[in-house]
């Protein structure tokens, strides 16, 4: 995947550059979904594409297609954790789980380091 040109870029654009609109917001989503998923957790707990799964009512296939996509754009990342909680440290209303899945695609970042 290319480079970023400006390192304040919103994900959104970043990601639509990467793989185009489609691809782009599932990849938005998957990221919000996982984020949502890893606040249900105690610090303790252990993330996983599994227990993602089990989360969402989705099956094993549909969690690795949308870790797949995710790779895609993401190749040195295994899960969207990392680049959740930049995510999360940039929302203000940090009860309000709707304002941090829609902040995703306005975050601005260097998304390719």
């Amino acid at each position: 995947m290319s480079k970023l040109r400006d390192s304040s870029e919103p994900l959104s654009v970043f990601l639509f550059r990467q793989v185009g609109w489609r691809k782009g917001s599932k990849v938005a989503a998957f990221i919000a979904a996982w984020g949502i998923y890893s606040e249900s957790l105690r610090p303790a707990d252990e993330r996983s594409l599994l227990g993602y799964a089990v989360f969402w009512g989705e099956s094993r296939a549909t969690a690795f297609r949308e870790q797949e996509l995710f790779r895609l754009v993401f190749p040195q990342l295994s899960t969207p954790e990392p680049l959740w909680r930049t995510i999360r440290r940039s929302v203000v209303r940090s009860d309000d789980r709707d304002a941090v899945a829609g902040t995703v695609m306005v975050v601005r970042g260097d998304w390719a380091a």
